[in-house]
């Protein structure tokens, strides 16, 4: 036997779940622990509390990240890097040539910017 529940009691119920701030949430509660396998970062984009999500478009997947990077002050943030790509080619010792920037996110919650970057 099955219980109706009125349009009204949904209603205060969805209004209710929705009053939770998603500060007060930890959000990282269910990230597990371990080494993550990218075939492919493409598209970046962040949550709340820091929480990376990072397009693997080859898998077909999402994962979410758990930077730790929850604080700072992001109104004092100003990027500016020349030949980003020869920056990004220096550190993995190849040709600027040979690196694609996916996309480049800004942690809201810390100001940090992050890049997803591939090499061919």
């Amino acid at each position: 036997m099955f219980k109706k529940f009125s349009l009204t009691s949904l209603s205060l119920l969805t209004i209710c779940l929705l009053s939770v701030p998603a500060h007060a949430l930890d959000l990282t509660a269910g990230l597990k622990p371990g080494t993550l396998e990218l075939s492919s970062a493409g598209p970046i984009g962040f949550g709340p509390q820091g929480i990376l999500f990072v397009g693997d478009t080859k898998a077909a997947q999402i994962c979410a990240i758990d930077t730790g990077d929850a604080q700072g002050n992001p109104e004092k943030a100003m990027i500016r890097v020349k030949g980003l790509n020869q920056v990004i080619a220096g550190l993995l010792g190849t040709a600027a040539g040979d690196i694609l920037i996916n996309d480049i996110a800004v942690n809201p919650a810390s100001g940090n910017t992050y890049v997803s970057a591939s090499s061919s």
